[in-house]
């Protein structure tokens, strides 16, 4: 496959592209609602790829191609750009428990730079939670999987797409945990947003 290529600079049109990018990397839409995407786009791509990629994405055969592969370039390509607004990058159904965020075993500054810098960067914290810092079990199919340890839960809201985020560091994989939820959800209990529950001490 062709290489796709970013121009060095991301103008602020190339910004508002974003969001159909990654709409189309976690299938949010198909194949051929991105085909049309890109066709009314192109001058906005064209601020963001170079001439080359943006021509590959418009002759790219979207009923038969490898669309598996493109999105999977795509992603490479766009993860570490920053936009205005970094809820764009992630599905709309983020599983609470999915180590796919950032494993920083063995780069912790990085994935917390990321969080504390990048992420929540254009976001206001709502709210804390002291009560969720402890251990807690998560369950699937009625099996107790090892405990976990949380530290304080942090509710954010993007000031961009005004979407709220529940914000916890698991200190015992270690990763970070990112949950979208409502703003009426905020202060609900943890259990109720993601299936952990809280070990009995």
């Amino acid at each position: 496959m062709k290489n796709l290529r970013l121009k060095s600079n991301i103008s602020d049109a190339g910004q508002e592209i974003l969001k159909f990018i990654w709409d189309f990397i976690y299938e949010r839409i198909s194949p051929p609602e991105f085909e049309q995407l890109v066709y009314d786009h192109e001058v906005g791509l064209l601020s963001i790829l170079t001439d080359e990629s943006v021509e590959y994405l418009i002759e790219f055969p979207y009923r038969h191609g490898d669309t598996h592969e493109l999105r999977y370039n795509l992603r490479k390509v766009f993860q570490g750009i920053s936009s205005r607004c970094e809820c764009v990058k992630y599905p709309e159904e983020f599983p609470f428990n999915q180590r796919l965020m950032f494993d920083f075993s063995e780069d912790c500054i990085e994935a917390m730079e990321y969080v504390e810098n990048i992420f929540t960067k254009n976001m206001r914290l709502i709210s804390e939670d002291k009560s969720i810092e402890g251990y807690w079990n998560w369950y699937h199919n009625e099996i107790k999987h090892e405990d976990e340890y949380f530290h304080e839960g942090k509710y954010y809201q993007c000031n961009n797409c005004e979407q709220c985020w529940l914000i916890i560091l698991n200190e015992t994989d270690p990763v970070y945990l990112l949950k979208r939820v409502f703003k009426d959800e905020i202060g609900n209990k943890v259990e109720s947003l993601c299936g952990y529950k809280k070990k009995k001490e």
